[in-house]
């Protein structure tokens, strides 16, 4: 819906609102993909990041997108993550590569009990949050992070799980791309997700980098649109 305009000074300009989807591709045995849905407000963003069901992908599947045997990525997935790898800093490089250690045991200590990993606390994760979805909410995680030039940026969780990505995901984001303002809710599958004190399953940090960056190209290319904002 558009508005006409008037030249009333008394009248309360509606607010200006303009909404781009996006598909993230990333190579994972299980969730490759993921639906970006992004409102440009004035000064701020909302963006909201679920998993796509494989149905709904159909032709926007891209034509290289062949799953590819477990371990293995293809070169633009090696090339995203390079990407990400180089823009943390080096306190969040040894914390990735203490995560993959971590990966790595925890990986060979189910190989050898004979599990994999699922079931349990797992079940659990996923009544609960059909049972989020029949209240209303739109996403697991919700938070907000404001940033200005020359100073750190803030972030709080409007609604949080106990693995809290979308806090610091949303601080990170609105740093890199200087959002005044973002709104960032996330909706990623529960076997990405950490359980407790447990480590983040096997492969699960690296889809994290790479659904990060891919949600960070979306962000990009979704603030050059130059089409103006409709309301």
């Amino acid at each position: 819906m558009t508005t006409s305009g008037t030249s009333s000074s008394s009248q309360v300009q509606p607010l200006a609102i303009r909404r781009s989807n996006h598909l993230i591709t990333i190579s994972h045995p299980h969730h490759p993909y993921y639906l970006v849905c992004i409102l440009h407000f004035r000064d701020s963003l909302f963006v909201w990041l679920g998993e796509a069901p494989m149905g709904a992908v159909g032709e926007a599947q891209r034509s290289n997108s062949e799953r590819l045997p477990d371990g293995e990525v293809s070169k633009e997935e090696e090339e995203l993550l390079a990407r990400a790898k180089a823009s943390l800093s080096e306190e969040d490089q040894r914390q990735l590569e203490v995560d993959r250690q971590m990966e790595e045991e925890l990986s060979k200590a189910l190989a050898a009990a004979g599990r994999d990993g699922g079931g349990g606390a797992r079940g659990a994760l996923e009544e609960d949050e059909i049972a989020r979805q029949s209240k209303g909410f739109l996403a697991k995680e919700w938070a907000v992070a404001m940033y200005k030039e020359g100073l750190p940026p803030i972030s709080t969780s409007l609604y949080r799980t106990p693995s809290d990505l979308a806090l610091p995901i949303s601080r990170r984001l609105s740093k890199r791309l200087g959002i005044p303002q973002l709104h960032l809710t996330l909706s990623l599958p529960g076997d990405l997700l950490p359980e407790g004190n447990m480590p983040a399953p096997p492969g699960a940090n690296q889809a994290i980098m790479a659904i990060e960056k891919g949600l960070e190209e979306a962000i990009r290319e979704a603030l050059a649109d130059p089409r103006p904002a409709s309301v």
